[in-house]
């Protein structure tokens, strides 16, 4: 609303200015303030250089606001907004990375919902497994096998989605189960680029036919 927008620009101004105390505390210009979670936090911030209770409520009723106070006002854990928090993803991993420094449960239902995010979850706030978003990341390849090669292990639920994939079929086979892999071996066949990449070829121990012609006679001098 413009009027508290006026509002906090010439407060934030006064402030500059070393004008000392601009509104009454609880008086009618932070009452209209307090209406409005975003600019609450702009008052907090840029006014009062610290919280400002009377407009919390209305602060926690939006989760990028509530992220915000409690970077950049709190420098702290904001209780009262982590229920609005909790429910973007994008939010929640954010507030568990910047604000928190570890796990945020009650985000994790709107995190494993997405296959990114539940990654970026697991391999920057928990560093282990995720079980919770393994279904989100095991429908998409890329993220399956980075999730595998993070763990250093097969990830079972995401080789259907990997296999499909020339790229990550190798990629998989190379890094997380460093042999052959049969599952990815169709898609691999069938991607020109992929298969005369000189790696593959030294990563294969057994002949692997294409197109009739064995690689088994050309692995001495090209490994």
């Amino acid at each position: 609303m413009k009027e508290i927008e006026d509002l906090i620009m010439s407060a934030t101004k006064a402030k500059r200015n070393g004008e000392g105390v601009i509104f009454a505390p609880g008086g009618p210009e932070e009452q209209m303030i307090a209406t409005s979670a975003w600019d609450s936090y702009l008052y907090a911030r840029d006014v009062l250089g610290g919280p400002f209770p009377l407009g919390e409520r209305a602060i926690s009723g939006d989760g990028f606001s509530s992220y915000w106070y409690a970077k950049g006002v709190i420098k702290g854990r904001f209780p009262l907004g982590e229920e609005a928090i909790s429910k973007d993803a994008e939010v929640s991993l954010t507030y568990a990375d910047e604000v928190i420094g570890g796990r945020f449960p009650l985000g994790e239902a709107s995190i494993n919902k997405d296959n990114y995010y539940s990654l970026n979850y697991a391999t920057t706030i928990i560093k282990g497994p995720f079980p919770l978003g393994e279904e989100a990341i095991s429908r998409y390849a890329d993220t399956a096998y980075e999730y595998a090669k993070y763990l250093r292990g097969p990830f079972p639920l995401g080789e259907e989605a990997i296999s499909k994939y020339a790229i990550y079929s190798y990629r998989y086979a190379r890094d997380v189960i460093h042999g052959r892999w049969p599952p990815g071996e169709d898609a691999i066949m069938s991607d020109e680029r992929v298969f005369k990449n000189i790696e593959l070829f030294c990563l294969l121990e057994v002949s692997f036919p294409l197109s009739g012609r064995s690689l088994g006679s050309m692995m001495a001098w090209i490994c």
